[in-house]
């Protein structure tokens, strides 16, 4: 704490040094003590009766990364009508004068405020100093001020709001002013646990920009990373590091990549600037951290596979026709990648490399695929074929595909599954307008209701000392999530 608390303090002032510039004056005619307005070139000689009286300068305020400017002759007169000089002697902002003439002269007060690392708002107080002009009879110096209010905007303080589910668990409400933006097929929602800081969630919020949202000092705050859409969220954190895969948006779709390191986003890395082939993408860390990244290419209908398992991002393109749906990833013992999908025919399609080719599978009709690795290298895939299904093989094995719910589950919603391998068992976020939540814990699949209060949409589900994580989208308009222990419903 106490190294951030003194890194801000540095910051700032170093901003304000920044803000705290020179005057610039400027004279546009007769210049003070020239020929045609000799005046009082020594600048001095005055009997010291002229006086400034100032009014009161309001409150001023200025949001963080605008900026702000006063026309500071409306607060000061002189006493003999002699032309003001007025400058800031004391705080943030700077003056511009000018002198047009001797009775037209302006004194313009302006700040541009810069984003600073903090998420409140900040207050300074301005000394203004009213002189003569060069070359006029002297006076003052008199002084004024007034308060300079800074309205911190970014990162954003979400109003957030708890919810009680219809299980009895409460959850949080991320952003109940702003809420979230759709585009494309749904909006979406990513969460993962940093085991320092807690849940951070992804979702996109105002003005169509992707949102990180995750407490600092016990306020929750929304970071967006970039002046672009990012939508199709892969989402995780590894070793404090938060890592984002994401199409980029207004960026022409591609396939992008970023890491939050706790204060902030690092500039984006475009993966593969296709056109739009971001879309859908899901992301694997294997066991030497190097990632692993399935996506679709709308423009082609393809699935595309991108990795920097050598140091540097390879892309390979087109190694399947596919149709628009979910894209899954996971990787083998032996760092090989598998891709789930959907095929054109609306079978599920399993593609993976074994050392030496890709190879491709075909599977029963389903949508929204998830893939996932155990123990003991089984692979596992979760996909809904109007039932929500289960299949387990091993890599290069043929798949074993059991039912988990036989009750319709038409709903093409997004699927999501995470394995622990403490246990050996797998946790399910799914909707059909609930949000529910699948475990095989001890042994069987069980099914439970975690929310039908409300319409939800997007599951994404982590798991982190020991407890479940959701997130979803609530009605279509807010991003939410909630966390339990599985014994509460298991027990």
């Amino acid at each position: 704490m106490k190294t951030k608390k003194t890194l801000v303090a540095l910051l700032t002032a170093l901003s304000l040094a920044a803000c705290h510039r020179h005057r610039s004056t400027t004279y546009v005619n007769n210049q003070p003590g020239s020929p045609n307005n000799p005046g009082n070139p020594g600048g001095g000689g005055g009997n010291g009766s002229s006086t400034v009286q100032f009014s009161t300068i309001p409150d001023q305020q200025v949001n963080e990364g605008g900026s702000i400017q006063l026309d500071l002759d409306n607060y000061a007169t002189n006493s003999r009508g002699e032309p003001i000089l007025l400058e800031v002697s004391r705080g943030p902002g700077e003056v511009d004068n000018t002198w047009s003439s001797r009775t037209n002269v302006d004194n313009s007060y302006f700040h541009d405020n810069a984003v600073d690392p903090d998420f409140v708002d900040n207050s300074y107080v301005v000394e203004i100093t009213a002189t003569n002009w060069p070359g006029e009879p002297a006076f003052g110096p008199f002084t004024t001020t007034f308060n300079l209010i800074q309205r911190d905007n970014n990162p954003r303080r979400l109003a957030t709001r708890q919810q009680q589910l219809s299980s009895g668990l409460e959850a949080t409400v991320l952003d109940t002013t702003s809420g979230v933006t759709n585009q494309h097929q749904q909006n979406q929602t990513g969460i993962a646990v940093d085991p320092t800081t807690g849940p951070h969630v992804i979702y996109r919020g105002p003005e169509w920009k992707s949102t990180l949202a995750h407490q600092e000092n016990g306020t929750w705050i929304a970071r967006p990373f970039g002046n672009f859409e990012g939508d199709y969220v892969s989402f995780n954190f590894d070793q404090g590091v938060g890592h984002l895969t994401f199409d980029a948006g207004s960026g022409g779709e591609g396939l992008a990549y970023t890491t939050f390191s706790g204060t902030d986003w690092q500039p984006r890395t475009i993966v593969n600037n296709g056109l739009s082939v971001g879309l859908e993408n899901d992301m694997n860390r294997d066991a030497q951290g190097k990632l692993h990244i399935s996506h679709f290419g709308w423009y082609d209908d393809t699935i595309n596979y991108s990795t920097n398992l050598a140091g540097g991002w390879v892309n390979e393109s087109n190694l399947a026709s596919a149709r628009w749906d979910q894209t899954s990833i996971a990787t083998d013992a032996n760092g090989n990648p598998h891709i789930a999908y959907v095929r054109p025919d609306g079978r599920i399609g399993h593609l993976y490399n074994n050392g030496t080719a890709w190879q491709n599978v075909a599977l029963q009709i389903g949508t929204n695929p998830v893939i996932r690795r155990g123990n003991q290298n089984n692979l596992h895939l979760l996909f809904n074929d109007g039932r929500l299904r289960h299949g387990t093989a091993t890599p290069g094995g043929p798949w074993n595909v059991d039912t988990i719910l036989s009750a319709n589950h038409s709903a093409p919603q997004k699927l999501d599954m995470e394995f622990r391998s403490a246990d050996d068992s797998i946790h399910i976020a799914h909707v059909n307008n609930a949000l529910f939540y699948t475990t095989n814990i001890g042994g069987s699949w069980r099914t439970f209701t975690v929310d039908n209060s409300a319409v939800h949409s997007s599951p994404d589900l982590t798991l982190s000392g020991g407890r479940v994580y959701m997130s979803s989208i609530r009605n279509g308009n807010e991003a939410g999530y909630v966390s339990f222990n599985h014994q509460f419903f298991t027990n």
